[in-house]
């Protein structure tokens, strides 16, 4: 028995002092900790999706902002990563993807504000070169009263409608908006001035307050944002 055990203790010593290493299989990496977010972007021109980045980008970032604490993640990728995944504890989050030149932002997604407790969320980004946003905002008022109104106290009132109209076209881009909010983003509009109208609509898209025209309102390209004054929509009837 002692010669198997010495022998076993030889073979052993012998083994490591050749360079062998001996792995237990069953010694994987421990799981990621807490919940998964991936994010899938879409780098655009002309409402087309593009490959990799723009010319001018080199870098892309998932970036993960607590509504708790205010922290910001910012987590790197390369441009031949389409989906971005990462793991976060549990907490309610702000979430956007933005492309980067030279660790400089480049361009930005729209943001999303979710919670995010026990899942793993599969969220989409879309950057667009030529295009942008205009971020809207909102009173209602009675037209006879001259009260401010919430949005259940207008019948039948189901969004809120911007219409804009590039300077110098007819063509017309309606984009509808949640009126509860008091404020919303219009859909990715073209680079250039536009006229815009906003109302309050029903489920028909029949005018539920008295438009207001805005003009000469610019939208900036690399997905920016556009923020138009505050209008206050009067409301007929009440």
């Amino acid at each position: 028995m002692k010669n198997l055990v010495l022998s076993a203790l030889v073979a052993a010593v012998t083994s490591q002092a050749a360079g062998c290493i001996i792995i237990d299989d069953n010694d994987e990496p421990p799981p990621p900790v807490g919940n998964r977010i991936a994010a899938t972007w879409n780098y655009k021109v002309g409402g087309v999706t593009q490959q990799g980045c723009p010319i001018g980008a080199n870098g892309v970032r998932l970036i993960v902002q607590s509504l708790t604490t205010q922290v910001k993640d910012a987590v790197v990728f390369t441009c031949t990563d389409k989906i971005l995944i990462d793991y976060f504890p549990d907490d309610n989050y702000r979430i956007w993807v933005e492309l980067t030149s030279n660790n400089q932002p480049y361009a930005q997604s729209l943001a999303v504000e979710m919670s995010v407790v026990g899942q793993s969320p599969d969220l989409t980004f879309d950057i667009h070169e030529d295009r942008g946003y205009f971020l809207a905002s909102w009173s209602l008022r009675g037209q006879t009263s001259q009260s401010t109104l919430s949005c259940t106290q207008v019948p039948n009132l189901n969004k809120v409608a911007l219409d804009a109209t590039k300077q110098g076209t007819t063509g017309l881009e309606q984009s509808f908006m949640d009126c509860g909010p008091s404020s919303g983003f219009s859909k990715a509009l073209e680079a250039a001035r536009h006229t815009v109208v906003i109302t309050a609509v029903n489920t028909a898209g029949q005018a539920l307050s008295t438009p207001v025209t805005v003009t000469n309102q610019e939208i900036l390209d690399r997905n920016r944002i556009t923020t138009m004054g505050s209008v206050i929509l009067p409301v007929p009837g009440l």
